[in-house]
């Protein structure tokens, strides 16, 4: 990471706390399962293909773990409030498994910059 990355450039900018996993076939339904159960959704946004600029927006969580399962979208972000928070996830297709890293939004979007989310 670079000097100016961490903050060593004088701006006070400091990386956001990012959480990181791996998930298989089961981890991934009980992702999609935890999700469906205990969060308040905001939006889902499937990415497709390395070609496409943006993702499709508006789908619903089956339709967006059906497509990340059967290689027609390659990345999935799930937007939700969780406990009074406002989390992202972001789960990519990685090999034969799954990549998650997820975001506590409040540490980087200022709270005018989540109105329209609720």
């Amino acid at each position: 990471m670079s000097e100016a990355a961490r903050g060593g450039d004088g701006s006070g900018f400091s990386p956001p706390p990012l959480h990181e996993g791996r998930l298989d076939e089961a981890g991934l339904a009980a992702l999609f399962a935890d999700l469906r159960a205990c969060t308040r959704l905001l939006s889902v946004r499937g990415k497709g293909g390395a070609e496409q600029r943006s993702g499709q927006a508006g789908a619903d969580l089956d339709e967006a773990e059906r497509a990340l399962r059967d290689g027609r979208w390659r990345g999935v972000q799930v937007r939700y409030a969780y406990q009074g928070a406002h989390w992202c996830d972001t789960v990519l297709r990685d090999g034969a498994g799954y990549r998650v890293v997820r975001l506590r939004l409040e540490d980087v979007v200022p709270p005018e910059g989540r109105a329209a989310e609720g």
